[in-house]
C-alpha cells in the first residue's frame, strides 16, 4: 500500500510516469498571502493532526502531481448556495 508522501507518481499512461527523488533537498520556497483566521484556523487544525504547515504543502503539492490536476473537485456553487 502506498503512503501518501511516497514519491512514484503515474498518471493513465504508463509511459509518462514521473519519479521524484526522496533526496532531493527541499530548498524551493513558497509565499502566499491569505486570511489571518483562516490560517490560524488551519494551523490548528494541523496542530491536532501532527503537521507542520510545510508537511501539509508537501502532500499537497504532490497530491496534485498523483492526480495531475486538484485533487477534489472545483466547482461553481449552484443557484441555491448564491
Amino acid at each position: 500500500m502506498r503512503h501518501i508522501m511516497d514519491p512514484i507518481v503515474s498518471g493513465p499512461d504508463v509511459s509518462q510516469e514521473v519519479s521524484l527523488p526522496k533526496t532531493e533537498r527541499k530548498t524551493a520556497m513558497i509565499r502566499a498571502r491569505t486570511e489571518p483566521a483562516l490560517k490560524a484556523k488551519a494551523e490548528a487544525m494541523l496542530e491536532k493532526l501532527g503537521l507542520s504547515p510545510s508537511t501539509a504543502i508537501n502532500i499537497f503539492y504532490r497530491q496534485i502531481v498523483e492526480h495531475r490536476g486538484l485533487p477534489f473537485d472545483v466547482k461553481l456553487p449552484n443557484a441555491a448556495a448564491e
